[in-house]
């Protein structure tokens, strides 16, 4: 996806959002931990000088190995976003993970940009992942945006 977003192949620059308070541990990491059916959010603040969206995932590691199947078990991405001044739903979509795989022990990215189409400098974002029927546990850490 970043090379499709970013054809000219110009410096882009990265954000890390790390989820705020995460209650639990695994190995050295500080994680939500999700279980099946469990839900995680987060909040983030679109730059001033972002332009456009190179890619945008929320990250974490996995404690077993899980497929996703259609449409169970899934991931359902919920956005919010606005500017301030504007109601917090302005822009906002559900997206659907229904494909790929979690492999026990390693990181994961899940890519998160369909949630936030259009996203503009400035914006305050609300960020739910939801987990649906995953039969074990998925731990998150926090989101990152790559941007023009």
């Amino acid at each position: 996806m970043a090379e499709e977003n970013n054809p000219e192949g110009l410096p882009t620059k990265e954000l890390i959002f790390w989820g705020t308070d995460h209650p639990n541990e695994f190995s050295e990491y500080r994680v939500e931990n999700l279980g099946s059916n469990n839900d995680v959010n987060f909040s983030f603040k679109v730059p001033h000088d972002f332009k456009s969206i190179i890619s945008l995932t929320v990250f974490g590691v996995s404690q077993r190995t899980v497929t996703l199947g259609n449409p169970d078990p899934s991931i359902e991405i919920t956005s919010d976003y606005a500017q301030p001044g504007e109601p917090i739903a302005t822009h906002g979509t559900v997206v659907l993970i229904d494909t790929g795989s979690f492999t026990a022990n390693e990181h994961f990215e899940l890519d998160i940009a369909a949630a936030f189409a259009s996203l503009a400098a400035g914006d305050q974002c609300g960020l739910n992942v939801q987990q649906i029927d995953i039969g074990g546990t998925i731990s998150y850490i926090g989101i990152r945006l790559e941007y023009l």
